[in-house]
């Protein structure tokens, strides 16, 4: 079981200096999936809290794994990270005086602990998985995904630039795949996800094979698809430029299995084009009879060689029985789909998930029953942790303090403290939330007028210097009101 309890930072670029807490110590871990809701203003870094929370834990994947395949910049500020792992605390830091590290061949500004001990770096443990995922494309989360580190946003990673969302439906269509490939639990959770949304549980993934004149003849030999390759200009005519796939195919053209997948795959293909006289890939992704993991290797070759076309996935309304691409679905729909399936696809159990803003294009009844999707649609990963940033108080309308915490930013000169002071929103209004937990600064709601009500109380029995009066005159005297507003006269009975 993994849940991440502390993150220390001195001197970070952006943040300055905090030390939040995480972890609710008096939630069961077994009545939900551990969730962490953190809130605050635009530009107080929300975002930055997540994507640094990332790179401290890529930094000490590279440290404990010997990672040298990706270069991971060194950190330019002081950290110290503590987590929980299967019952065992573990904590890296390299904010330490006069201590010396005992790890071997390591940076000496780093120090390991395990339950509190100085241990070697060999001694720590990892979460099996860190997953970041954003719907928004200008996210701060690193690419690429390297080592436990799973980048699961929008954009490209070998081409960051490119973003949109035949991006997001060709990740959502590898996502579902590999998924499928591993987990036995996906499909269930795929209904779980269309139900919540309002779609019946279908899906269709359908492709369609290019250049069908070249490549759907019968007896197609890895000879011949050396041919099309090497002689395109012979083959495909009217192209005035190499066919996409060549260079793929040149890293691959030595390799007699990988050549043979794709052979085979397409002489199928024409065998079937020839009896029903047109031919698309078509797998039922709920049919538990469909060839789709069989054939996921073939398809990403094919894909690689430009041989299929863009994936589509077809999905299907309630009460409506034409389905529809679900790159015509509203963003929302579109956007919810894509993040819950790329979540899908790389979780494991002892993960930590960082979600950044989810609300993005989510009507409101979504978002208050976002968490609750949430919890229902990953019921069997109550070992990992999920950490989202939000600007939306409906999320916190269902957050249940058996399994969950909300974390609440302000900004005091450089650092960056929490003052949700363990608040318990479950089951609040979300006026309750705007007022209490938000800080909106609006008379209108039933919240202000309720403390309005009961100052009033208190200063007229003459408990003006009790503590919740100080309290409710803490809370009022943040509101910003016209000069001849009577509240005026109450607020100033409390000082």
């Amino acid at each position: 079981m993994f849940q991440l309890i502390n993150i220390t930072l001195h001197k970070h670029p952006i943040i300055g200096y905090t030390s939040l807490n995480f972890n609710n110590e008096n939630a069961n871990p077994f009545n939900g999936v551990k969730t962490t809701v953190v809130i605050g203003p635009n530009g107080i870094g929300k975002s930055y809290l997540l994507k640094t929370i990332v790179d401290v834990l890529r930094m000490v994947d590279a440290l404990v794994n010997r990672r040298e395949d990706v270069k991971i910049p060194e950190l330019g500020y002081r950290f110290g990270i503590t987590y929980m792992l299967d019952g065992v605390q573990y904590s890296v830091t390299n904010i330490h005086q006069g201590m010396e590290p005992i790890g071997r061949n390591v940076p000496r500004q780093y120090l390991f602990k395990r339950n509190g001990l100085n241990v070697h770096v060999e001694d720590i443990r990892l979460p099996q998985s860190v997953i970041a995922s954003s719907m928004t494309i200008a996210d701060k989360f690193p690419t690429p995904s390297i080592g436990i580190y799973e980048y699961r946003g929008v954009r490209s990673e070998k081409t960051p630039s490119m973003t949109g969302t035949r991006t997001l439906v060709r990740k959502a269509v590898i996502g579902i795949i590999d998924s499928l490939a591993h987990k036995h639990t996906t499909r269930d959770e795929l209904r779980l996800l269309l139900e919540s949304l309002g779609f019946q549980p279908r899906m269709h993934i359908k492709y369609k094979v290019r250049y069908k004149e070249n490549f759907l003849t019968l007896g197609l030999t890895p000879e011949g698809l050396e041919e099309l390759y090497v002689n395109w200009k012979e083959h495909f005519k009217g192209r005035s430029g190499e066919v996409w796939g060549t260079k793929f195919y040149k890293s691959i053209r030595n390799n007699s299995e990988k050549i043979n997948i794709v052979c085979r795959f397409l002489n199928r293909c024409a065998q079937l084009q020839g009896q029903f006289g047109s031919y698309s890939i078509i797998y039922d992704v709920l049919d538990w009879n469909n060839t789709l993991v069989e054939d996921a290797e073939a398809i990403k070759l094919l894909t690689n060689l430009d041989i299929l076309t863009f994936p589509e996935i077809k999905v299907y309304k309630q009460y409506v029985n034409d389905g529809y691409e679900m790159i015509e679905s509203s963003s929302g729909e579109t956007q919810q789909l894509c993040q819950f399936i790329s979540i899908m696809s790389a979780i494991e159990p002892n993960s930590l998930v960082l979600i950044d803003e989810p609300e993005n294009s989510s009507h409101p009844n979504w978002q208050m029953s976002y968490i609750d999707w949430l919890q229902q649609i990953f019921h069997n990963y109550s070992d990992c942790h999920f950490v989202i940033a939000t600007h939306s108080h409906f999320l916190l309308t269902d957050m249940n303090p058996e399994w969950s915490k909300i974390v609440a930013l302000q900004k005091e000169d450089n650092r960056l403290i929490d003052i949700a002071d363990d608040v318990n929103t479950y089951c609040w209004s979300t006026d309750d939330i705007l007022y209490r937990v938000f800080h909106v600064r609006t008379t209108r709601n039933r919240a202000f007028e309720s403390d309005a009500i009961n100052f009033y109380k208190l200063i007229t029995d003459g408990k003006k210097n009790s503590q919740e009066a100080k309290m409710l005159y803490s809370r009022l005297s943040k509101f910003v009101l016209p000069g001849d507003d009577p509240l005026l006269k109450l607020i100033k009975m409390g000082e």
